[in-house]
């Protein structure tokens, strides 16, 4: 039996006492008002029998759902984010991940200490790339900011989840247009960037690169439609 000096386990609850409350601290944030300050999708999210949730940011009964494209809650990484879920906790539609260049194919490391998690903003950190993801859900409509680097590039990867007809097209530097079919059905995209970008063209994908002129923030803002 492995025993351990009274000021190791002080060490450990030391430790385990400020992760918990860099936790806390980042979920209030956003506490809400009146009874909101207590709704947090993170309750139950590890299951002791079913799998772990996929905790979802959207406002009551609207269109635009989004959660991390992650395995589930636990995962370490997040591979993009969806501009809406379509089904109870699958069926994404239109994926963007921010970069510094439009060539990074790897997954985003983020810190659950850091995540905000609530029905009406998302927010984490990508510890990698030094990037900051928020995101504020509407009825149909979204917003998603990223706050990049002072040093680095700036760069948006969009793609799709699901087979069949889909596309993304630049109807001006700044206005984004998109359609992508979810199990038949056809979900259309409308967005406006705040900065101007290049774009290229990758099979399904859409590179878009922000220059170094353009704001350290770049926002999207987008509805979607099912007819």
């Amino acid at each position: 039996m492995i025993k351990f000096s009274k000021s190791y386990q002080a060490m450990l609850v030391v430790l385990l006492a400020c992760s918990t409350s860099i936790s806390a601290i980042a979920q209030l944030q956003f506490p809400g008002e009146g009874n909101l300050k207590y709704v947090d999708p993170r309750i139950g999210n590890v299951g002791a029998i079913l799998e772990p949730t996929r905790p979802t940011i959207q406002l009551p009964n609207q269109v635009i759902r989004m959660t991390p494209q992650r395995a589930d809650y636990i995962d370490d990484q997040i591979s993009n984010f969806p501009l809406t879920v379509v089904s109870h906790r699958n069926g994404q539609v239109f994926s963007v991940k921010p970069a510094l260049a439009t060539t990074d194919q790897k997954r985003m490391t983020y810190d659950h200490d850091l995540e905000v998690n609530r029905p009406w903003y998302y927010s984490t950190y990508l510890v990698d790339n030094d990037i900051k993801v928020e995101f504020t859900p509407g009825k149909k409509a979204g917003i998603f900011k990223f706050s990049f680097p002072e040093k680095g590039g700036k760069a948006l990867i969009l793609d799709h989840y699901n087979g069949g007809p889909s596309e993304y097209a630049l109807s001006s530097s700044k206005e984004l247009t998109g359609m992508e079919t979810w199990d038949g059905v056809k979900v259309y995209l409308y967005g406006t960037f705040n900065a101007s970008s290049t774009s290229e063209k990758s099979g399904n994908k859409l590179l878009l690169t922000f220059d170094s002129q353009s704001p350290k923030t770049v926002e999207l803002r987008y509805a979607l439609s099912f007819v």
